[in-house]
């Protein structure tokens, strides 16, 4: 079937409908992904022949997206044995807003989540095995509570698709950046301590920190960390930036 719509447009719309109907969570993780195609079938579901019509959306994204798509939940009955499977909210936040973007009567949607494909490195098997066998300290994205949680980008830890997808912008830019990355700080006579700011940036000669403020992956009490965290690294002249807020020091 002839797509009518751009799949930019669609996804942006989808993920301003979650926004706007109050599932934050899901828009936020939405706009770590890219439509990469979505399109419709017809299925027979008897031996009369009748058939039903279906939306089938793919989506591809980081490691976390996918299993949150993908994975059912299994119902057990009070013996313990497993009497049915259901999606997640996160898949059926996504199926109700793709059904709101492209409504049809009498027909349903399928969503699936694949990885997103990135451009490698012809050395890509070294780097990977080397990084998979090495035992050697690193002090980047340590701080990570949940280790099951960490996002894998360009061989670099991250906490959340928020900060990838800044870290993609940055990329784009050209612009020379460390993230999670732990920093000595404190002045001559002050207690000496170690910070672990989302982005230590270098641009043309200046070197700011960015952090990357949300209801999803930085709760209020992250958020007060992250401010004492700024300030203890704004002692040195570094300037301090909240990500879709305004600069907090120049």
């Amino acid at each position: 079937m002839k797509q009518e719509y751009d799949n930019e447009q669609i996804l942006a719309a989808m993920v301003r409908y979650l926004f706007e109907t109050g599932k934050t969570d899901s828009a936020k993780m939405l706009l770590s992904t890219q439509l990469e195609d979505y399109w419709k079938d017809e299925e027979t579901y008897n031996n009369r022949g009748d058939t039903v019509s279906f939306w089938h959306v793919l989506l591809r994204g980081p490691s976390l997206f996918v299993p949150a798509v993908n994975q059912r939940i299994a119902f057990e009955d009070e013996y313990g044995r497993v009497t049915g499977h259901e999606h997640t909210e996160l898949y059926k936040n996504i199926r109700e807003a793709f059904d709101a973007v492209i409504p049809s009567l009498e027909v349903d949607s399928s969503i699936d989540a694949k990885l997103e494909l990135t451009p490698v490195d012809t050395n890509w098997r070294a780097m990977m095995m080397a990084e998979i066998e090495t035992d050697k300290p690193t002090n980047q994205g340590v701080p990570f509570a949940k280790k099951e949680n960490v996002i894998i980008h360009e061989g670099q830890k991250f906490a959340s698709p928020p900060e990838v997808e800044i870290a993609k912008a940055l990329d784009k830019l050209g612009i020379m950046y460390a993230p999670n990355c732990l920093v000595r700080v404190g002045l001559r006579g002050m207690r000496r301590e170690n910070k672990y700011p989302d982005f230590l940036i270098s641009y043309r000669g200046k070197w700011g920190i960015l952090e990357v403020d949300g209801q999803t992956y930085h709760t209020n009490s992250n958020a007060t960390q992250d401010h004492e965290r700024s300030r203890a690294i704004e002692q040195h002249g570094v300037s301090s930036i909240s990500h879709g807020s305004q600069q907090r020091s120049a």
